[in-house]
């Protein structure tokens, strides 16, 4: 394969979805089963929480804790919205972890606008 060659026009280079992988990620606290399972949300609260403590790298958070207050920036809202895309299977535009900064309020906003749309 020369350099101006893509990875994928060398037929020794296997490119499954599975080999490829973000550089920035780095797996959840714990497997997300039915995020939707339990009491009204209950559950993507839960999940909102867990990607906060990941994503700002801290345990102590709960739902009512703040993005801001915890030291989010605009890379961290990114990566909060990717995990909760991947693991909601839907699109949740970063703005939104600017507008409802706590997961109560970023969980219920994503519950009602794209979850049980």
């Amino acid at each position: 394969m020369t350099m101006t060659e893509s990875p994928a026009a060398d037929p020794t280079v296997d490119l499954t979805a599975d080999q490829i992988t973000d550089p920035l990620a780095g797996p959840l606290a714990g497997p997300i089963t039915d995020p939707l399972a339990g009491p009204a949300g209950a559950a993507l609260t839960e999940l909102v929480v867990a990607v906060y403590r990941e994503a700002l790298g801290v345990a102590d958070l709960d739902e009512q804790s703040d993005f801001y207050e915890w030291g989010g920036d605009s890379l961290t809202a990114f990566r909060v919205t990717a995990r909760l895309e991947e693991a909601l299977g839907v699109e949740v535009p970063v703005a939104l972890v600017f507008a409802y900064p706590t997961p109560a309020d970023l969980a219920g906003v994503v519950d009602a606008d794209f979850v049980r749309a």
